[in-house]
């Protein structure tokens, strides 16, 4: 630009026209130089991303495999219990005597089978909706007795007898037993008891 504006003249732009083509020729290795580290630095990136991209790849895979087993293993262990709790309560219904498991409070039944409207002469879906239900059917004489001894159950088992007053004024003897049940940190879980009608032995 300088030669074709006059600036530099002719004869002097010749004379360092081997001086400035070893200069250009010096800054076009340099440029290749870099242009050849950017390559090779743009080559180890992309390796690098594949690698990553290969390792999220197979934790992505074991993840899911993980999540499948696991989701597996709770539909089994959950078949189990159904069908555990299936036989607890086949053999329970089959009892004579009233099996019964409450909540740690005793607030409200949990389960109660059939021998309740055997000997109690009331439905047991009443026992569910009323907890009380249970102490309404207990002999007038006998209820404060059977209540203390419901109310000391969490450190103390019971084992008494009672009267259960139907509501066709048929009266009915009970041997009565029942107590605290903990889970493995020793925690109250449930009230569990079972009730026999003793009353022909009466």
């Amino acid at each position: 630009d300088s030669l074709f504006a006059g600036a530099i003249p002719r004869a002097d732009y010749l004379a360092n026209l081997s001086e400035q083509s070893e200069r250009l020729n010096d800054v076009l290795e340099a440029s290749a130089d870099v242009d050849r580290a950017i390559a090779n630095e743009a080559d180890r990136s992309l390796q690098r991303i594949r690698r990553i991209q290969t390792i999220s790849a197979v934790l992505t895979i074991l993840f899911v495999l993980m999540a499948v087993v696991a989701a597996a293993m709770v539909a089994n262990l959950t078949r189990q219990y159904l069908e555990s709790e299936g036989r607890f309560r086949q053999i329970a219904e089959a009892l004579h005597d009233f099996v019964w498991l409450s909540d740690p409070r005793f607030s409200r039944h949990l389960f109660a089978n059939e021998a309740y409207e055997r000997i109690w002469g009331r439905p047991r879906d009443a026992l569910y909706e009323n907890h009380p239900a249970l102490l309404d059917g207990v002999h007038p004489d006998d209820r404060d007795r059977v209540r203390h001894a419901l109310e000391q159950l969490a450190t103390t088992p019971y084992d008494i007898e009672f009267r259960v007053v139907r509501p066709d004024g048929d009266v009915r003897w009970v041997w009565s037993r029942a107590f605290p049940v903990r889970n493995a940190r020793g925690e109250l879980y449930r009230f569990a008891g079972i009730t026999e009608d003793i009353t022909e032995r009466k």
